[in-house]
């Protein structure tokens, strides 16, 4: 497992871990028995990492339990790098959310979740293998009918597989970006004050974080991280404003010059 995302749900009455494998789609899941608390989850983390191995990236939000001095404790003695999702932009950990999505939906609509999740992850995704298989490289056995031979390991073609996800990556982010009008935003180096939005309060740009498009912004109300979305550099924001001044100024002189030609 190279990278793996993580998120917290609640469904009847519980609150649930789960894990997903960005290269498999492999879903885990383990029911909470305290939501508070840091220990807990690193457990459940632990007895999957014995099952899996320890992924070089593991991704979550920035809930308490996964920013604690425990948790940060527990990732340099097993060894994985953890990246925290910027504040207020929940789908820069959309692996994890949609994941959380699948599962809410299967156990709705079964009786015994046991076989829902088994059922998923012996179903094939888009591009032809399903979760156990590229996971493990074989088949898992379930309820359905199966041909032994089907069961027999083969390790999917790498190559292929690739090349199919990250041309349907492409192919969702272009739709996306072209069904909200999105566009790439310029780096803003150190130094650069700036406007955020969410705090509507200016700031400073102290550094660009590891986290990816996540700035560290000195502001009146302390150090704040910050998506590259919630901020605004003060300097375009100066120019626009000087252009429109100066398109507003053309547009009257073209009136007075019009005024007098008419008399």
């Amino acid at each position: 497992m190279g990278r793996v995302a993580a998120d917290l749900y609640y469904l009847q009455d519980s609150t649930y871990l789960l894990v997903v494998d960005y290269y498999s789609r492999y879903i885990e899941v383990a029911k909470l028995t305290s939501t508070s608390k840091s220990s807990d989850i690193i457990m459940h983390l632990q007895s999957m990492f014995s099952r899996h191995g320890i992924p070089d990236v593991f991704r979550s939000d920035n809930g308490p339990q996964f920013i604690s001095s425990e948790f940060k404790a527990f990732s340099k003695k097993y060894g994985f790098t953890h990246i925290t999702s910027s504040p207020l932009y929940s789908q820069s950990n959309g692996e994890a959310k949609r994941a959380v999505q699948t599962v809410k939906g299967l156990i709705k609509k079964s009786k015994d979740p046991y076989l829902a999740l088994m059922a998923y992850r012996a179903t094939p995704l888009a591009n032809g293998y399903s979760p156990s298989e590229l996971l493990f490289g074989r088949r898992i056995k379930t309820t359905l009918p199966v041909a032994p031979s089907q069961l027999v390991p083969q390790i999917p073609d790498k190559n292929k597989l690739e090349a199919f996800e990250m041309s349907k990556r492409q192919y969702l982010k272009d739709n996306y970006d072209k069904s909200h009008r999105t566009k790439s935003l310029e780096e803003i180096p150190p130094g650069t004050q700036v406007f955020i939005k969410d705090m509507n309060t200016h700031g400073v740009v102290d550094r660009l974080l590891e986290e990816p498009r996540s700035y560290l912004v000195s502001s009146p109300r302390g150090n704040l991280r910050r998506n590259r979305k919630h901020i605004i550099n003060c300097n375009l924001v100066v120019m626009m404003e000087i252009l429109l001044i100066l398109n507003q100024t053309s547009v009257n002189m073209m009136k007075v010059l019009m005024s007098k030609l008419s008399h």
